[in-house]
């Protein structure tokens, strides 16, 4: 479990067979973890399973890696919304070196990622992992070390609306 920085206790498993199925704990007192917790069920009902005939905002990076908006909604009483991404990187690619506009909370779906920021030692996270993307420090590494598989990241940012998640420098 991860605490959040809005005070969110976070749990998140995964567990593959011929469909992802994908469970969220949530502990707060706070009303965001009614809205967080539907924001997770509802990528596990509509991104994983792939149920929904309509089309995620998607973008893709020269070396292959896409980033899908699986959902988007506004936090009640803020000028801030949360969303949640599908990170897919080809096997054996690395971003470019790029930072966050807001600290985010990462899971690995399927495969390994190397990370660091700034200058840090770099850190490995599995299959089932979960791990911090760093706010505004630069993000020096962030790579799919295996060669045959790609890697899956489900992402989650509060964020201003309209302001980028990533940005490269």
């Amino acid at each position: 479990m991860t605490l959040l920085p809005e005070g969110i206790l976070f749990s998140l498993s995964v567990r593959e067979n011929e469909e992802r199925i994908v469970t969220m704990k949530c502990f707060s007192n706070s009303t965001v973890s009614g809205s967080f917790v539907a924001i997770i069920v509802g990528a596990a009902a509509f991104g994983f399973a792939q149920t929904s005939g309509h089309e995620r905002p998607t973008t893709r990076t020269a070396s292959g890696i896409t980033r899908t908006e699986l959902e988007r909604h506004p936090l009640a009483g803020t000028d801030q919304e949360m969303r949640l991404y599908l990170i897919v990187y080809p096997p054996g690619v690395a971003s470019p070196v790029h930072h966050h506009a807001a600290v985010g909370m990462g899971y690995v779906l399927s495969g390994t990622v190397e990370s660091a920021f700034g200058n840090e030692k770099p850190r490995t996270y599995h299959t089932g992992e979960s791990f911090v993307d760093e706010a505004v420090t630069p993000h020096t590494i962030s790579r799919n070390v295996d060669r045959r598989k790609p890697l899956k990241l489900l992402l989650y940012y509060v964020l201003k609306p309209g302001q980028p998640a990533v940005e490269t420098p």
